[in-house]
């Protein structure tokens, strides 16, 4: 049982939530940033930059659905248990 779940009852999603939520603050900032480097190009292009990042926001629910998932280790693993020692 994890911890949202023992908080509120039936909210397996939450993990979920928490994961789109995250990729949508990278996408965000990644776009912020590509719109920031162009600050001397038109307001059209950097309109576009915005568009397509919000776009992509908005299609990220249906990406993480229909696509495989891409687990990248961040953290260590849970260490193993030592051997037990013999004598």
């Amino acid at each position: 049982m994890t911890l949202a779940s023992a908080l509120v009852p039936g909210a397996e999603w939450l993990p979920l939530l928490a994961q789109l939520a995250a990729k949508a603050t990278l996408i965000l900032l990644a776009t912020a940033l590509a719109a920031a480097l162009l600050w001397r190009a038109s307001a059209a292009v950097r309109h576009l930059v915005w568009c397509v990042g919000v776009a992509g926001v908005l299609a990220l629910p249906l990406f993480s659905a229909l696509l495989p998932a891409w687990e990248l280790p961040l953290l260590p693993a849970t260490p193993a248990p030592a051997p037990a020692r013999s004598t």
